[in-house]
């Protein structure tokens, strides 16, 4: 399916999400669609990860751009490399009928992909997310001396101590329970330990 400038902007306008996500996703679901009816790739691969959550179990306005797959054909080890080229060349087909080139890159995270898109250039669309990233968080940086003072604690240390940011007991509760806090918390210490 060929979008247009038009009717991703129309689109945008319609969900509020931003035309060059909302192309992403498009593209996306469009691939999760092939992959899901091609007759070698049926039954082989299962979407994972935050994206599946995001768009077929929780109703949560945020759109993921990438989507993370787990190979499920086979068990033993041997047979799933056997099957791999013929996955990897049925994803290289489905990916060609939806103008998606794949690049492999063995060192990297994970494949990569480019598209020809309706809204521009990705270049141009990655500077403005830049700028929006920096222009968003020009509301929290820079920190204060006790929000410093805090994480110091917190990463030199392995300390919550929410007194140094509140005097509010409720406040104060919340921020020692709070579990991303506590899971770095655990692993400062347990850095120090060694």
């Amino acid at each position: 399916m060929k979008l247009t400038q038009e009717k991703l902007r129309a689109e945008a306008e319609t969900t509020g999400f931003r035309p060059e996500v909302l192309e992403k996703v498009i593209h996306l679901l469009n691939l999760l669609e092939g992959f899901r009816s091609h007759p070698y790739l049926k039954g082989r691969l299962t979407l994972k990860g935050g994206t599946a959550l995001n768009l077929f179990v929780f109703d949560m306005s945020r759109l993921s751009v990438d989507i993370d797959l787990n190979y499920i054909g086979a068990i033993e080890r041997e047979a799933m490399l056997a099957q791999r080229p013929k996955v990897e060349q049925a994803i290289q087909a489905v990916c060609a009928r939806e103008d998606i080139a794949v690049q492999r890159v063995p060192a990297d995270h994970a494949g990569r992909n480019d598209y020809a898109g309706g809204i521009g250039q990705p270049d141009a669309w990655a500077r403005r997310l830049v700028d929006e990233c920096r222009s968003a968080l020009g509301a929290v940086l820079p920190l204060s001396d006790v929000e410093r003072a805090f994480l110091d604690r917190l990463l030199d240390h392995g300390e919550i101590v929410p007194s140094i940011l509140t005097a509010d007991a409720a406040w104060a509760e919340r921020i020692k329970q709070h579990p991303l806090l506590e899971w770095k918390a655990l692993n400062v210490r347990q850095r120090g330990e060694r």
